[in-house]
Order: structure tokens, then C-alpha cells, then sequence
């Protein structure tokens, strides 16, 4: 499934409810990822038993368990994790395009002169956001580099 972690952003996540620890212990250990969580109180989920649950976040685990179970899994479920790992690759290629356009925005901003307070409120930003910016840039410009990612490439 895909978990929304904060607004605009997703990320995929297998999760599996039981009754039974020892299953998704099992579980755990045959995918390799992942871990189990609980136990959970009687009547707040699963019925009238105490009960634990399997999570594994993220779009590496999330395909390393499709890739394992693919022999076995129905083509709805296949659908499903396949839809999670694309919802969650076009996140991360919006989150790219959006923070290299704020990067550029704040470094010609910094360059201008304008202050970290003055910059945080006009790209809706905190100031701590701007610090970690500036230093960035201040490390960039005393490497000699204007891309920031050939920063360690000098």
C-alpha cells in the first residue's frame, strides 16, 4: 500500500495484521526485511486476541517482498505494490524538481545578499532550512563548484 508520511508525500509499505507472532516472525525472516510490531491490546483490531503487525516501509523493501512473493501473489495485490512503487517514483521525481528549483531560488538569493530570515519568508521556508542552504553554498563556493552535485567531485 502506499502510507502518505505528510502532505505531497508518499511512500510504499507492506503491512500484515495476525493473531499469531510467530508467523510473521517466520515472515520476517523469509523476506529478509521489515519488522514486527506489538502486541496490540484485544478488540482494537483483530478480534478478541492480542495481536502484532508486520510492517516494511519504503520502495526497496516494498519491491524486494513484490519480487519474493510475485509466484504467489494474485494479480490484484502484484497491481497493487506495482501502483505504490510508481505513485512513489513520481513523489520523488515532483520532490526533485520542486527542491532544486527552492535551492536555486535561496542560492541567488544568498548570493544578492538578502538574509536568512528574509529568504525563509518568501519561499515559505524556516530558517534552519536557509542555515543548511547556506552552508551548502558557502561549502560549494569554497570548493570552487556551482553544481551542487559534483560537490565532492572537486
Amino acid at each position: 500500500s502506499v502510507h502518505r508520511a505528510y502532505q505531497g508525500s508518499y511512500y510504499p509499505q507492506v503491512s500484515i495484521g495476525q493473531n499469531d507472532r510467530e508467523v510473521l516472525d517466520r515472515f520476517a525472516c523469509a523476506v529478509g526485511v521489515g519488522r514486527v510490531y506489538g502486541p496490540y491490546p484485544p478488540g482494537s483490531r483483530l478480534g478478541k486476541r492480542e495481536w502484532w503487525q508486520f510492517h516494511a516501509h519504503g520502495a526497496a523493501a516494498t519491491r524486494q517482498i513484490l519480487e519474493l512473493l510475485r509466484p504467489w501473489l494474485g494479480r490484484i495485490k502484484i497491481a497493487d505494490g506495482e501502483r505504490a512503487l510508481a505513485k512513489h517514483a513520481q513523489n520523488q521525481d515532483r520532490r526533485q524538481t520542486i527542491l532544486g528549483s527552492i535551492k536555486d531560488q535561496t542560492y541567488a538569493m544568498l548570493d544578492s545578499g538578502c538574509r536568512a530570515f528574509e529568504i525563509a519568508r518568501r519561499l515559505n521556508l524556516t530558517t534552519k532550512q536557509v542555515s543548511y542552504l547556506k552552508r551548502k553554498r558557502e561549502k560549494m563556493l569554497d570548493a570552487g563548484v556551482d553544481d551542487p552535485e559534483n560537490l565532492g567531485v572537486v
